[in-house]
């Protein structure tokens, strides 16, 4: 074997090392692109899916929530003939025995208009029927937007907080 024949042997052995080791090199790249590419892909399918059943959650809660009010609710005629507080007594007494979902509700409040104020009366389970109640320190925002609606309503002058 001739010296010449050696090195080219050599040469082409190391330039198959070389290839294949750059074939290696460009299918670990195109492996790790497409296995980000389905990362990402899984990703988006999960959070497309996560935001699908949140909002069946907050749907089916407003749903949930809106048969509550409408079944403690009395008809305007049935407020006119009874008085608000004695048809709403009634009707949240009707329900509760009535509804599944009793559970969800843990106390019944109404906001009535007195003056420029908003008075809270509060369902009281022993007397069955409402009596006067404090606010509640979180409800403040609340109970001073319903006043700030009522004095719109009647045309006075709208007030804002800060001024």
């Amino acid at each position: 074997m001739n010296l010449e024949n050696l090195k080219t042997r050599a040469l082409r052995s190391w330039a198959t090392v070389g290839l294949l080791a750059l074939l290696c090199l460009v299918l670990a790249i195109l492996q790790f692109n497409w296995i980000g590419e389905l990362s990402r892909g899984e990703r988006t399918r999960l959070q497309d899916g996560l935001q699908s059943s949140l909002q069946r959650l907050a749907q089916d809660f407003n749903d949930e929530l809106s048969n509550v009010v409408a079944g403690i609710r009395p008809s305007a005629e049935t407020i006119e003939a009874e008085g608000r507080e004695q048809a709403y007594s009634q009707q949240y007494l009707r329900w509760r025995e009535s509804a599944n979902n009793a559970a969800l509700v843990r106390k019944v409040a109404l906001a009535v208009p007195k003056g420029d104020a908003v008075t809270l009366l509060q369902f009281d389970e022993t007397k069955e029927t409402f009596l006067p109640a404090e606010w509640p320190k979180d409800w403040t925002d609340m109970r001073d937007g319903l006043a700030r609606r009522l004095t719109e309503r009647r045309g006075g002058p709208l007030q804002t907080s800060g001024h």
